[in-house]
């Protein structure tokens, strides 16, 4: 009887230490998963013409013939912010999780761009094939895509480093403990320099 008692026990433990890592690993991995969205947006409106507009307003006639139409930048503009949320999940497909040789840092890398970062890294196993990257980006769009836009809309020029602390870490709260000096740009990727705490 206590020998059985003993075990249960232990199996209790055993399971609260496995999903208790897997929430830690998960909640890691939302947090690169966010901060990797916010640059890629970022990278999508430096790319994009700032001469492209496009005409917003009523396409009503109003009693004097007229209609209230204006020609805005298309940049950032909730049409073209719309259009790369739309596709920016799919973005995932060309991510890998990894963890660096010698710091063990977690990080996302995006095995199309960042192949030279490849000897750096040893790239995690994911029997999954990384699905879980891209159903992390739609939960998030799904979530905050109204809270994402407002943020984009209050500047005129993104910047992907306060974009990070702004979104991933106020609004969505996926990286609660990110300060300020936690956030490293290593060519173009991100990596969560403490995850220790999340």
């Amino acid at each position: 009887m206590v020998r059985s008692y003993l075990k249960l026990l232990m199996l209790e433990v055993l399971l609260v230490c496995f999903f208790g890592s897997k929430t830690l690993a998960s909640q890691d991995i939302k947090c690169l998963v966010c901060q990797t969205m916010v640059d890629e947006i970022v990278k999508a409106v430096e790319l994009e013409d700032p001469r492209k507009t496009i005409q917003v307003g009523s396409f009503r006639i109003q009693p004097d013939g007229s209609q209230k139409q204006a020609q805005v930048p298309y940049v950032a503009s909730e049409t073209h912010l719309h259009e790369l949320f739309d596709g920016l999940c799919e973005k995932f497909d060309d991510y890998a999780q990894a963890t660096h040789k010698e710091t063990k840092e977690l990080a996302l890398l995006n095995l199309s761009e960042q192949i030279a970062l490849l000897s750096n890294y040893n790239i995690v196993p994911d029997p999954d094939l990384n699905k879980s990257l891209k159903t992390a980006c739609e939960s998030i769009i799904g979530d905050f895509e109204d809270d994402l836009m407002m943020l984009l809309h209050k500047v005129s020029k993104p910047d992907s480093f306060k974009m990070k602390i702004n979104f991933c870490r106020k609004v969505t709260e996926l990286c609660k403990n990110l300060k300020d000096e936690e956030v490293t740009i290593e060519n173009d990727h991100y990596i969560l320099e403490s995850h220790k705490e999340l």
